[in-house]
């Protein structure tokens, strides 16, 4: 996996989770989309682009924690980061019917481009974007599309879409598959041109000695004594006291 990755900047692993958490996902993150819409306006998160994120990622509640204590998320961060692993951002994403792609050459992006850029070993993984399926996603539905090797890339080049589409990877696959990212590849949403949508879960980790662009532990109420040590870890929570020698 891990030669697979240097060399492309992705990996594609199918079928990974369990169908029932992608379940409770599923009516997790409608759930919370309705929250968030409430909370904010529709219309506000339509001006801003916002609609279809939902960006309070513990606000969706027990499947996302048990997510980030699945045993296939905390061993592909071993893997790659070794014990230097925490989440940067997460969020979840539903794409609409008729959404995705975006405006020429903005739909393409590269989560952590600057942070590529700043580094001078091109092979060097300091982070990946973990995008978990949360439904089934065929050519329809609009599969996130990848750029092989776009995360050796200092500027990207290309005349428009159609260059970009000859060399695209179609990332299509069954819920409770994970497509592994570089923090420096290029990718984009394709359309949805089904006629329901379509969710997946973000979930963008890094070194620890990367400051996270959450402060998770800082919005964390007190349920947070549910998390385990290894999620708490992964949100830069101090352990509890029972974990470090008890109360007595």
């Amino acid at each position: 996996m891990r030669a697979i990755f240097r060399a492309q900047g992705f990996v594609l692993l199918r079928s990974v989770f369990e169908r029932s958490l992608m379940d409770e996902l599923r009516v997790a993150l409608d759930h919370a989309r309705v929250a968030e819409e409430q909370r904010f306006g529709l219309e506000a998160l339509r001006e801003i682009g916002q609609d279809g994120y939902i960006s309070d990622l513990l606000g969706i509640g027990p499947p996302i924690e048990k997510l980030l204590d699945s045993d296939p998320v905390h061993e592909v961060l071993a893997n790659i980061f070794g014990e230097e692993a925490a989440l940067y951002v997460g969020q979840g994403i539903i794409l609409d019917p008729g959404k995705g792609r975006g405006v020429w050459p903005r739909c393409w992006h590269a989560d952590m481009f600057e942070a590529r850029c700043a580094l001078a070993d091109p092979e060097f993984c300091f982070g990946i974007n973990c995008l978990i399926v949360v439904d089934d996603i065929n050519e329809e539905n609009g599969p996130t599309a990848v750029l092989p090797g776009s995360h050796n890339l200092k500027t990207m080049r290309a005349n428009g879409e159609d260059d970009l589409k000859q060399m695209e990877f179609r990332a299509v696959a069954p819920s409770g598959s994970l497509l592994i990212l570089d923090g420096g590849v290029w990718h984009s949403a394709s359309i949805n041109h089904s006629s329901a949508p379509r969710r997946v879960v973000k979930l963008l980790f890094t070194r620890r000695w990367i400051r996270s662009q959450i402060d998770y532990a800082a919005i964390r109420d007190n349920a947070e004594i549910t998390l385990s040590p290894r999620v708490r870890r992964l949100l830069r929570m101090p352990a509890l006291a029972m974990e470090i020698g008890g109360n007595g």
